[in-house]
């Protein structure tokens, strides 16, 4: 037996790859443009993700423990938190992390100029960024953020 490769065949295929991979937008297009069109820009780069912490948390004391999962944005020049916030095991990481994108530029009362992300994170706020304009970096490791969030660690109860 022997298998002909199909160039054309290959090529279809992988274009309705690509198509299935694309990020849909979950925020409301007008609050977007309302935010694009009301508020200024903020200068200084941030580092933005959402990580487990460490922290066994119950919602009934009958349940399971779970890991919360905790959103966070420092800025990288005063190396401030200018944004957190803890969310519980529902829901698509996708919808919430734009979600939260959005409440962190409410949040600072303007819109980022640029945003330093992990590769899988820049691909699912990439939509947003587009239409707010927000230049996403890309990098392997957000050196800010994991020193917070191994603070943050530390400061938990036993």
């Amino acid at each position: 037996m022997l298998y002909t490769f199909d160039k054309e065949e290959y090529d279809a295929a992988s274009n309705d790859v690509t198509k299935k991979d694309e990020i849909p937008l979950y925020v409301n297009e007008l609050e977007l443009q309302h935010l694009k069109h009301s508020l200024k820009r903020y200068n200084t780069p941030l580092e933005f993700d959402c990580e487990y912490i460490n922290f066994p948390t119950q919602d009934e004391p009958d349940e399971r423990p779970y890991l919360p999962t905790v959103i966070l944005s420092v800025e990288r020049k005063n190396q401030l938190i200018v944004y957190y916030n803890m969310i519980g095991k529902d829901g698509d990481i996708t919808e919430t992390v734009q979600k939260e994108l959005v409440e962190l530029v409410k949040r600072i009362k303007a819109i980022p100029r640029e945003i330093w992300v992990k590769e899988e994170m820049a691909r699912l706020l990439n939509p947003i960024a587009k239409k707010l304009n927000i230049q996403l970096l890309p990098v392997q490791q957000l050196p800010l953020l994991n020193a917070a969030l191994k603070e943050m660690e530390q400061m938990m109860p036993e």
